[in-house]
């Protein structure tokens, strides 16, 4: 079988890189050579549309509660008996953000001409992906502080799965990614 490439043919940029790599935003579309079921090479190249991550701003409530701990541990450094436990929780909040940190570098979100695509994980990974074809729902949801941010959530399900099967979550503009998949939908079932 015939592995993924590393680099995109055309444009010799790194397989997810784009020109204009900022998170959350649609990328310059490229093609890349993917191979198909049978691991031969398609000739009718696949592009990606959309490539992001989660901002860190949805992790608004988990971050903030983090920083309280470490400002309320911070205020017991002052007595020398209590230096120990201070540490402790002042280093627990620290643990905290690093984990948001992390859970939002390990998740990434991509829509291509033929597929969307959500992998997570950072030392194991689980990578779902649905046909563009097989889409039957796109749904948008946004709690108040998600549109207060211009963030929300994009989910995904096929008529194969009952309920939501992928969620990209904490995206800027959901409503752009949503109708990119659908305007994908409507393009491959011509």
């Amino acid at each position: 079988m015939t592995a993924v490439q590393d680099f995109c043919p055309d444009c010799g940029m790194a397989n997810g890189a784009t020109e204009r790599d900022k998170v959350g935003s649609p990328p310059r579309r490229h093609s890349l050579g993917l191979p198909d079921r049978l691991g031969n090479e398609k000739e009718a190249q696949e592009s990606i549309v959309y490539q992001g991550r989660m901002l860190m701003i949805n992790l608004w409530g988990i971050i903030g509660f983090a920083v309280i701990i470490i400002l309320m541990y911070s205020l017991l450094l002052v007595l020398p008996e209590t230096r120990r436990i201070a540490t402790a929780g002042i280093l627990f909040g620290c643990f905290i953000i690093g984990i948001a940190y992390l859970s939002v570098y390990a998740t990434s979100y991509t829509v291509t001409s033929e597929r969307v695509i959500q992998r997570k994980g950072l030392f194991s990974r689980r990578v779902s992906e649905v046909e563009v074809l097989d889409i039957r729902n796109v749904q948008v949801r946004q709690g108040i502080i998600q549109r207060l941010f211009g963030i929300g959530n994009v989910g995904i399900s096929t008529a194969g799965q009952s309920g939501i099967e992928i969620v990209f979550a904490g995206i800027r503009d959901p409503q752009f990614v949503a109708d990119l998949v659908r305007e994908q939908r409507k393009r491959r079932s011509l």
